[in-house]
């Protein structure tokens, strides 16, 4: 494990990059949001990320932990026992709480612990968000822990809370599979274990869930983002691109740890190819519809439109107004992700469960 300072934040406190690994598969996570800066299999980085804590802060939530609650909400109102709740609404052209708020968990310096278990390296953050953070009733504890383990990064989170509250924390790092500053993803492939998708309104608020038969959509076998993208389907063309949730089938699961997680997604580039797995119903894909611009990648690469894809393995949309997504007092949150690497050529997996 390898500790460096990375910066500082504009009240002078530390931001430290924690690199681990292996020869294979070897992450760099940041104190700052719990990002993942870099993660590297067989040499090639295949995440966006900034060369300054600057970049992080405004940088649309790259490789961070986010939350309390991820994908949106709408209004930011939501009703629990009776009792109407609102929070920040940082987006005001749509109306909607998204990804936490203002400040959420993607803006928060965490406590960082380095740990060694079984000749494998991680990190543990901590970070604790208190009652009436971006309108969240409860004071909730959350810990992260990043695992490396052979090819396959595994992220499991745990969270409780002393009042009632919503909670759905993920990880939003965006992903190449050419690697970072090999441009737009067109080129690469997609699957995705799912027969529905959320359909989404205006302001991008799922409330169907619709087959994905006969439409772009239909990501059961592979398919080319600039296929999807490319389809003049409405339902990409005024989101910009993909930004849409999928109902996971579970049909194909593993176990990881003694714990059952479905397959969601296989996507592949030249540098390889990326199998998430996850205990949750569902996962977003954000195709970078609206990341180009400033600030730019690492090394001054340049940030383009569809450049990388975000896989957010998470509950329902605006699951808080479905009657789900509900951490109550004295429960513990806990999911687990595994994001697991392959070579391009070879789609077996060689990950060590």
């Amino acid at each position: 494990m390898e500790k460096t300072l990375f910066g500082t934040m504009s009240d002078g406190r530390e931001v430290y990059a924690y690199t681990f690994g292996n020869e294979t598969l070897c992450a760099t996570v940041l104190s700052f949001g719990g990002s993942v800066a870099k993660l590297l299999y067989r040499g090639v980085d295949v995440v966006g990320g900034f060369d300054t804590v600057e970049g992080y802060r405004v940088g649309c939530y790259q490789g961070a932990i986010v939350g309390r609650y991820t994908n949106r909400i709408r209004n930011g109102k939501y009703v629990l026992d009776g009792v109407e709740y609102q929070l920040s609404v940082n987006e005001p052209g749509r109306g909607n709480h998204a990804q936490g708020g203002f400040s959420g968990f993607d803006q928060k310096l965490w406590d960082a612990e380095p740990f060694s278990e079984d000749g494998c390296e991680g990190l543990v953050l901590r970070y604790t968000s208190p009652d009436g953070e971006e309108g969240y009733p409860g004071t909730a504890c959350m810990q992260v822990r990043y695992e490396i383990r052979g090819s396959a990064l595994l992220i499991r989170y745990g969270a409780t809370c002393d009042r009632d509250t919503l909670f759905d924390m993920t990880n939003h790092s965006y992903f190449n599979m050419n690697g970072y500053a090999g441009g737009p993803i067109y080129d690469q492939t997609l699957q995705v274990y799912a027969d529905f998708f959320g359909a989404v309104d205006k302001n991008l608020i799922s409330d169907t869930w619709e087959p994905v038969d006969g439409t772009p959509f239909d990501l059961r076998t592979p398919k080319t983002l600039h296929s999807v993208l490319a389809s003049g389907h409405e339902q990409l063309t005024f989101p910009g691109g993909l930004d849409h949730s999928f109902l996971l089938n579970g049909r194909e699961q593993r176990d990881f740890d003694g714990r059952m997680l479905s397959k969601a997604a296989v996507f592949s580039g030249t540098a390889g190819t990326l199998t998430a797995y996850t205990d949750q119903p569902c996962t977003l894909f954000y195709a970078g519809n609206f990341m180009q611009g400033q600030p730019p990648y690492k090394g001054g690469v340049e940030r383009k439109r569809h450049h990388a894809l975000c896989i957010e393995t998470e509950a329902f949309p605006d699951a808080p107004n479905r009657g789900k997504g509900i951490l109550r007092a004295g429960e513990r949150y806990d999911t687990m992700t595994v994001f697991s690497f392959s070579d391009a050529a070879d789609m077996t997996e060689k990950t060590e469960a």
